[in-house]
């Protein structure tokens, strides 16, 4: 889980699914895959982001990115049930 504090939040989400995401160094016995899901184009709030990767061994890994200047007001909408 990635908590994100600063301004261009969209650009540094895609910087980390292109550039970060398939260079950190898993350990050898659940490599990456050649497979990365994007999961928030079904979310209705963009405060925050995920993907799936498959690994070997079929291990599945959830990559979150929280915007944590605009959770505040997602939670506050899933709370008081404004989604």
């Amino acid at each position: 889980m990635v908590y994100y504090n600063g301004a261009d939040y969209g650009t540094h989400w895609n910087d980390y699914k292109k550039n970060i995401l398939p260079n950190i160094q898993y350990p050898p016995s659940f490599p990456l895959l050649d497979s990365i899901t994007e999961l928030s184009e079904s979310f209705t709030n963009d405060s925050v982001k995920a993907v799936f990767t498959k690994h070997r061994n079929d291990i599945s890994v959830y990559h979150v990115f929280i915007n944590i200047l605009q959770v505040d007001c997602f939670f506050y909408t899933l709370i008081n049930n404004e989604l």
